[in-house]
């Protein structure tokens, strides 16, 4: 117990620069417009994306540059807000001279995100004070972190979750309080467990990834009273072997005993499959994970199965930009089927962490 307080200290009281890099990853996005002709307010402009619907975009500074003398305007939302609050930056600039301006904020999801762009920065001209207006190049990129959108830095407690696109976020719920892993944050703090998320699932990456990552030491510095273990749908459409992914999983269990003894460690089975065929390689790898955990003889590791968590067949289970006969990304209906499997699983096994 007094080695997990002090782990919690630590983090607590971790500077900003520490966490990005233990906690997240580095994420840049703006864009670039060649030969354009400004016309009117906004007729030329540069966006940036948020790096999904789960996380936080720390932006540490926006890089600007423009062919032209002209007058930009930087936009974004702050969190919550949306339209309603919007942070704006006009400069002036001149031919080739790029602008370096710190920023050093934090961009979270705001109501608007699914349309693309949500809060993410939005560099627009405003005039052009050349009479040529013609042959415009133009472009704003911000750079920063993405982090878990889960800011409460303070919370006694961590679940760490390791997973792919399902948690990623960003594809199939509209919010992320609908995506199943951020229900189960909700689920402790409701008993009033007050737990922050961490979350460093990668959309498109397999068992096989995630495990390099692991061995690689990506986790180490994360204190975690709960793991959540969730890959496994890429390894069934990508053919990864069933005993790759169960020693996939051992390793992750032997990791877990090792390293954080106290924490619950929950494995997940792969969410359904639309494709038969992966549908099929996704049962054995369901196999294997329960076959790991029964072996692992351990109170505090145990398996959820959510194979049977929504009719597969149905498409309006899932995202739909899916492509039909291939779906795997649940929306919010699929994940509101999850859940309903996830919450009595977490009562009878996990009940507190």
């Amino acid at each position: 117990m007094a080695r997990m307080a002090q782990d919690v200290d630590l983090a607590q009281l971790r500077d900003f620069q520490e966490r990005c890099n233990v906690e997240g990853w580095p994420w840049n996005g703006g864009a670039l417009v060649e030969n354009a002709t400004w016309t009117t307010d906004g007729s030329v402009s540069a966006p940036a994306t948020m790096p999904g619907i789960t996380r936080a975009w720390a932006i540490d500074s926006i890089a600007l540059s423009c062919n032209k003398n002209a007058r930009v305007q930087l936009a974004w939302y702050t969190s919550g807000f949306d339209a309603g609050r919007q942070e704006l930056m006009q400069v002036v600039m001149s031919p080739s001279t790029p602008l370096v301006i710190p920023v050093r904020t934090i961009v979270r999801p705001s109501a608007s995100q699914t349309a693309g762009i949500g809060g993410a920065p939005q560099a627009s001209i405003r005039n052009v004070y050349d009479a040529d207006k013609t042959g415009v190049n133009f472009a704003m990129y911000a750079q920063g972190w993405s982090l878990t959108d889960d800011l409460d830095y303070a919370a006694p407690k961590t679940m760490l979750w390791i997973g792919d696109s399902i948690t990623a976020g960003g594809t199939g719920p509209t919010v992320k309080s609908n995506q199943y892993d951020w229900r189960v944050r909700k689920y402790y703090r409701d008993k009033g467990i007050r737990v922050r998320m961490v979350n460093m699932s990668l959309s498109g990456q397999t068992s096989v990834v995630l495990e390099s990552r692991r061995a690689l030491g990506v986790y180490d510095g994360i204190p975690a009273d709960l793991i959540c273990y969730s890959p496994g749908i890429n390894d069934a459409s990508q053919a990864v072997s069933a005993s790759t992914y169960r020693a996939n999983v051992d390793a992750v269990i032997a990791w877990k005993k090792a390293i954080h003894p106290k924490a619950e460690l929950i494995v997940f089975g792969p969410t359904p499959a639309e494709n038969n065929t992966t549908e099929t390689a996704a049962a054995a790898l369901r196999a294997q994970a329960t076959a790991a955990v029964t072996a692992a003889a351990d109170a505090k590791v145990s398996y959820c199965n959510l194979g049977a968590a929504f009719d597969r067949t149905v498409s309006s289970n899932y995202a739909s930009s899916d492509s039909a006969g291939s779906r795997v990304h649940p929306n919010d209906a699929g994940h509101a089927a999850i859940w309903a499997v996830v919450a009595p699983f977490l009562d009878a096994n996990v009940p507190t962490i």
